[in-house]
């Protein structure tokens, strides 16, 4: 008999399982058979493919899948960044150029989310160890202290502070500065570290006296020097205090005038807004966005068909435009010119008025200077505010005829200039009728014999010999004025010259091919010599009827060797355009 107990007892299947689940068992083995079959299948014909170059995307290194593919793309970008970016930090060999490779990195990092990783951190400390208190490394410095406050370690965060605050006092007086201090003096008083907290009141308030950021600073120190009963310093700090209160207002006030002027713009309401404008202090123009403020009150103006309001305003804000850097200087030449080429263009007298209390100093800027003379050529109130004479109106003055004859109804008017004595004696005097401008120039010289006199053909380089020049521009006009030379022996020239731009209102082409059809004469005798212009009132576009216009006359003398120059108006001196003229007065 078999001993069935030695026998091994095969496993009886479960009863409780139903053959559904058992086929599925079968079918999810199978399934997974078959995939990964496939998956091999698919990887090994990949391989050949790219060893034999048969398939461009394959030998790219691109799987089909495009969600993987772009994965991997922006990988493979990534990874050749970070490589580009460690060869340069390996080639960097000054500790400036280190760290901005350092920092780089750290950027790097930040871009793909690892703003504490591993390799963010080692370029943070690499920047602070080699940069110490460099400005360079006050960021490194900020971000370590973030990362030191976050995860409270007492002990390292007070000595990046104190590294921190080393750094940040080696850096250029800036307002980056100023924010900079006042974020060490935050920490310093959060960590009551009241050694450093003093040190960076008393550096904001040495460095940065008046500034609105810093008032509650400034008030932090005063605070401590009452404590401290330190009063020499408590009284340079309360004026500081008093002093930023006073610029915290003015800048409340410059706002609330922005709001009125901005409110007056959008009803269209042209009175107020110019009433807003009049009524903006000369302290307040250099706060407040001035040429903002001009340019759409002009284009208000514009749209309602208003110009002289916008000529009035533009005048007046030259001439009591604060003196500032070139840059103000250029703006507010742009609105002389602006406002002078819409009364060209009007020809409208009563376009502009005189302004009240106008300024009148020495120091007074060119295209004030000009603008003040156009407002008084509107308004002809009081004095001329430059340079003027009178002519009488004649048929024909006497000297036309006779260039040695004297007359009553003329006078002689004398030119100034550096070597300006009885020996050199310039003059001249004028005459004008309805057609022609008669201009007589009398130049004293003892030395004849030494003028020059080089050119002898007309419209060449006059300018360049002993000479005399005519500059001539219409009234309430600025965009372009003649000059009309004759040296000794009566050889002329003449140019126009036509301003470029609105935006270069002092900037000026010249135009030699221009001319003014004048009749010049000239003759020399051994004291002195003589020279006559008859000008025709049509080609310099100047009208007698308006009974004035910008002129001037000037003298060249090389007889020492050097320039000599003698000039009417006094701005004549220094520049030979319309802001330099005088006024020529016709009488009617």
């Amino acid at each position: 008999m078999r001993d069935e107990s030695k026998l091994t007892e095969r496993p009886r299947a479960d009863p409780t399982a139903s053959a559904p689940a058992r086929r599925g068992d079968h079918r999810f083995t199978l399934g997974a058979s078959v995939v990964l079959a496939v998956l091999v299948l698919y990887i090994s014909d990949r391989a050949m493919r790219r060893a034999e170059k048969s398939d461009v995307l394959v030998a790219s290194g691109q799987t089909g899948f495009s969600w993987l593919d772009g994965f991997l793309t922006k990988r493979a970008a990534q990874q050749t960044e970070l490589r580009k970016l460690t060869i340069a930090l390996e080639a960097a060999r000054s500790v400036e150029r280190r760290i901005q490779a350092h920092y780089a990195i750290v950027n790097f990092e930040s871009k793909q989310g690892r703003p504490t990783g591993r390799r963010a951190l080692a370029s943070l400390r690499a920047i602070v160890t080699e940069g110490a208190d460099l400005p360079q490394t006050i960021d490194a410095w900020r971000e370590l202290l973030r990362l030191a406050q976050s995860h409270d370690t007492r002990d390292d965060f007070e000595k990046l502070l104190d590294a921190y605050s080393q750094a940040v006092s080696q850096m250029p007086v800036t307002p980056a500065k100023l924010l900079k201090l006042l974020d060490v003096w935050n920490l310093s008083a959060d960590r009551r570290r009241d050694d450093l907290e003093i040190k960076a009141l008393e550096r904001v308030h040495r460095e940065f006296p008046i500034a609105p950021e810093a008032l509650a600073a400034y008030e932090a120190l005063a605070l401590k020097y009452r404590l401290a009963d330190n009063r020499s310093r408590l009284a340079e700090v309360d004026e500081s205090i008093r002093k930023t209160r006073r610029l915290i207002a003015r800048q409340v006030e410059e706002q609330e005038f922005a709001q009125r002027f901005q409110a007056a713009l959008q009803a269209k309401d042209i009175a107020r807004a110019e009433e807003t404008l009049a009524s903006m202090s000369p302290g307040l123009l250099a706060g407040v966005d001035y040429w903002g403020f001009y340019s759409r009150f002009i284009a208000l103006c514009e749209a309602e068909n208003k110009t002289e309001n916008a000529v009035r305003m533009l005048l007046k804000a030259a001439v009591v435009f604060p003196a500032g850097n070139l840059k103000d200087d250029q703006r507010a030449s742009v609105l002389t010119s602006v406002a002078l080429l819409h009364l060209e263009q009007r020809r409208d007298a009563d376009a502009a008025t005189a302004l009240d209390g106008a300024p009148v100093n020495a120091k007074v800027k060119p295209w004030q200077q000009h603008a003040r003379v156009q407002l008084w050529l509107a308004a002809t109130n009081g004095p001329p505010p430059v340079t003027s004479a009178r002519i009488p109106r004649m048929t024909m003055p006497p000297w036309v005829k006779n260039a040695a004859a004297e007359d009553t109804g003329t006078r002689w008017i004398a030119l100034s200039g550096a070597a300006s004595n009885d020996v050199l004696t310039t003059r001249w005097r004028a005459a004008f009728n309805a057609t022609h401008l008669h201009i007589q120039v009398d130049c004293a010289e003892p030395d004849p014999g030494k003028m020059r006199a080089a050119h002898l053909k007309p419209d060449e380089k006059i300018w360049e010999d002993d000479c005399v020049e005519v500059f001539l521009c219409a009234p309430r006009s600025d965009a372009q004025y003649s000059q009309i030379i004759s040296n000794s022996k009566g050889i002329g020239a003449d140019l126009r010259y036509s301003r470029k731009s609105i935006l270069a209102p002092l900037t000026y082409s010249s135009d030699l091919k221009w001319s003014a059809n004048a009749a010049i004469t000239a003759a020399a005798t051994n004291t002195n010599w003589r020279v006559e212009f008859s000008i025709p009132w049509e080609t310099l576009a100047i009208r007698p009827s308006d009974g004035v216009c910008f002129f001037n006359i000037r003298r060249q003398r090389y007889v020492t060797g050097k320039l000599e120059l003698f000039s009417w108006s006094e701005g004549g001196k220094t520049g030979n355009d319309p802001v330099s003229m005088g006024l020529l007065f016709l009488d009617r």
